[in-house]
């Protein structure tokens, strides 16, 4: 994912708050989790099947976090709109760095959407 497009699409998102009492295990960026998620709405695998040698967390951690923006309310109209965006609306899998990248085995060199229309 193109730092440009994560820069606008990361407001959008919920903060979520640690108790440092219990601090428990860290989270997975918010950044990769998206990318996992992406992966898997566009490539159509089940969750459980997310590879974690792609770097997006498990398939579990992606559905979690994913349900947990949608009961905080995110905007999915809005991460759309910014997705689709002239000059930011699609991320090639081809080339560039592959920490961060919607990286897509399958089919490489094709665009990937944010959100299916």
């Amino acid at each position: 994912m193109p730092d440009g497009l994560w820069q606008r699409i990361e407001p959008l998102l919920p903060k979520p708050q640690r108790n440092p009492r219990y601090p428990g295990r860290k989270r997975i960026p918010d950044r990769q989790v998206l990318c996992g998620i992406l992966f898997v709405l566009h490539t159509g695998i089940q969750w459980e099947f997310l590879p974690q040698e792609l770097g997006f967390g498990s398939g579990m951690t992606c559905w979690r976090r994913l349900e947990e923006w949608n009961r905080a309310g995110v905007s999915w109209v809005a991460v759309g709109r910014y997705c689709r965006h002239p000059g930011v609306g699609a991320v090639s899998a081809a080339g560039g760095e592959q920490v961060g990248e919607l990286a897509n085995p399958v089919g490489q060199g094709r665009q990937i959407c944010c959100v299916r229309a």
